[in-house]
């Protein structure tokens, strides 16, 4: 299939996933996997929602403290190579696309923690919702965009 689209596509190219590159001299990471969900039904407890609000910003907060792109344990993600998972240093830019509603958290010196410098966000589901990010690497800013469906 893949040899067959790359014959018919003069520019195709097709990342792993997770796919890591650089982007305007920034690490980019996007990691294709609903990981929110994985995160909740293993979690021992949940989130203390006292200390975070946005169970979003926890997961983001929590892979980025862990340095590993699947919080939970190895024999409950799919068959990755355990390496593909590990981060080995917070990436400018982290891209969690799953099938959850959209998120979008930006990188400023007042976000402190495990955050500090990391834009991350997730396109939400184009096919169900027309919305979709747009990252502007210059500004370092992922900003929100939507199609109008018709009814």
């Amino acid at each position: 299939f893949t040899a067959e689209l790359r014959g018919t596509l003069e520019h195709c190219h097709l990342l792993p996933n997770p796919a890591r590159f650089q982007l305007g001299g920034q690490t980019a990471i996007v990691y294709r996997e609903d990981v929110l969900t994985r995160t909740k039904l293993a979690a021992l407890a949940p989130p203390n929602i006292a200390e975070c609000d946005d169970v979003n910003r926890h997961l983001v907060e929590t892979m980025l403290l862990q340095g590993h792109l699947c919080p939970v344990p190895l024999a409950q993600t799919a068959s990755y190579a355990p390496s593909a998972l590990l981060l080995d240093a917070a990436p400018d830019l982290l891209v969690v696309a799953g099938r959850k509603a959209q998120f979008n958290l930006q990188a400023d010196a007042a976000s402190g923690g495990a955050r500090e410098g990391t834009v991350a966000f997730s396109p939400g589901s184009f096919g169900s919702s027309g919305k979709w990010m747009v990252y502007r690497a210059a500004e370092r800013v992922a900003e929100a965009s939507f199609l109008e469906l018709p009814d």
